[in-house]
């Protein structure tokens, strides 16, 4: 079996077994090859470039992963009528490519789940899919190589949420308040060097340690 990195395998435990897959930016496919091999059935992996295919297309012939098809192409537009898929997973990403390529999720009425790791801003993708027909199913974050990934499972329909549950995340894992002292460190000394000018840069910075110290609070 494929050893998956701690950010992969828990992207991987989001995973169920009837969700019919297509990982946008799919990178080496290791995700969707151990996938593959878990539950023995197709998945679907996907990249903006062929070159950037290569590498998933070694790592399918190595581990003779015949489930995994490969399509080349920017985000949803690779989905035709013969491709059926519930599921969507994007991941290493930043939000703003994130909530480029789910610009039109909303009317996608066949896809149920969406599983996201951002690489920033968590907040704002959490924000976007609960205003585009999404809720909240599962949050986790891990530590992987010195870095804190949060993974957010999203499934159609409509869920109420507190101000701290949007900007913060629902997760509740151990290492859960020592990612908000991280975090509540690196927002206090970013606001002692913005610049008194770019308030509103200032009042967003303010506003994540507001919700970061109730976090804080409540999970005491």
């Amino acid at each position: 079996m494929i050893n998956l990195s701690k950010r992969l395998d828990k992207i991987a435990s989001f995973i169920e077994k009837e969700d019919d897959v297509l990982d946008i930016g799919c990178d080496h496919a290791l995700l969707d090859i151990y996938l593959s091999k878990k539950y023995s059935k197709i998945y679907y992996a996907s990249d903006l470039r062929e070159s950037a295919l290569d590498m998933a297309r070694s790592n399918i012939k190595k581990y003779n992963a015949d489930k995994v098809i490969l399509k080349c192409g920017n985000g949803l537009e690779v989905l035709d009528k013969n491709t059926q898929i519930n599921t969507i997973i994007i991941s290493g990403m930043g939000y703003l490519s994130i909530t480029n390529i789910l610009k039109n999720i909303k009317s996608k009425k066949d896809i149920t789940k969406v599983v996201i790791q951002s690489n920033s801003n968590s907040e704002i993708v959490r924000k976007f899919m609960l205003s585009n027909g999404f809720y909240i199913d599962k949050e986790s974050i891990v530590l992987d190589k010195n870095i804190y990934y949060i993974i957010t499972s999203f499934k159609r329909g409509k869920r109420v949420y507190s101000k701290i549950d949007k900007e913060i995340g629902i997760m509740n894992d151990d290492i859960l308040k020592e990612y908000i002292n991280v975090e509540l460190k690196k927002n206090i000394l970013l606001l002692k060097v913005i610049p008194k000018k770019h308030l509103l840069r200032r009042l967003s910075v303010k506003n994540r340690i507001k919700y970061l110290n109730k976090k804080r609070i409540l999970i005491k």
